[in-house]
């Protein structure tokens, strides 16, 4: 019961039909970020595509402002670690952790949040009295968490792949209709998480 209380708090923005009408507003945050990179004349596919696209979408997405999206690629990093035993990584991890946490903290205001956005929805479901508070920063974070890490590493591993395959990205690039069953098939090759 717990957890379709959760589901129902974005039930509707994730419905297929309101993830398809985000396709044009994600194809275009990403024309930006490449047309960026690519305006650089040398850029980093990874740290300059694949981890700044998911990062703007989810951030925007949720509604969060401009200012201190930093701390979402390093906490997302340092939870997923948390999931695990405490070993010496997790521990040089603890402050992203700690970081993390207070930003989602800070950010669960209705000042802060955009309007009609996951965050707001989020708020929605607290003043209507079907979350508590606490239970909204965790659904919120996880959210974030879920939405940055594993869209960064299988964008990384799509990238990876094409660059030590440059058949395959020749192919890509003579019929771009085979792009999304690429992505598909990079994601059953090599696990995101």
């Amino acid at each position: 019961p717990d957890h379709d209380v959760l589901r129902s708090v974005l039930s509707e923005k994730l419905a297929p039909r309101a993830l398809k009408s985000l396709r044009g507003y994600i194809g275009e945050r990403a024309d930006v970020v490449v047309a960026e990179a690519v305006s650089r004349g040398s850029f980093d596919a990874v740290t300059d595509l694949a981890q700044r696209l998911p990062v703007d979408v989810v951030a925007d997405l949720i509604g969060l402002p401009k200012e201190g999206r930093q701390v979402l690629l390093d906490g997302a990093d340092a939870i997923f670690h948390a999931f695990g035993p405490m070993t010496a990584r997790l521990q040089e991890r603890l402050p992203n952790v700690q970081a993390y946490l207070q930003y989602t903290r800070d950010m669960l205001d209705r000042d802060i949040l955009a309007p009609d956005s996951w965050g707001s929805a989020v708020l929605d479901a607290v003043d209507q009295g079907r979350l508590p508070i606490e239970t909204a920063r965790t659904l919120m974070s996880s959210y974030m968490i879920a939405g940055i890490d594993t869209t960064v590493n299988s964008i990384g591993n799509f990238i990876g792949f094409l660059a030590n395959r440059p058949d395959v990205w020749a192919t890509l690039k003579e019929d771009p209709e085979l792009i999304a069953s690429g992505y598909e098939e990079i994601l059953r090759m090599q696990s995101p998480v």
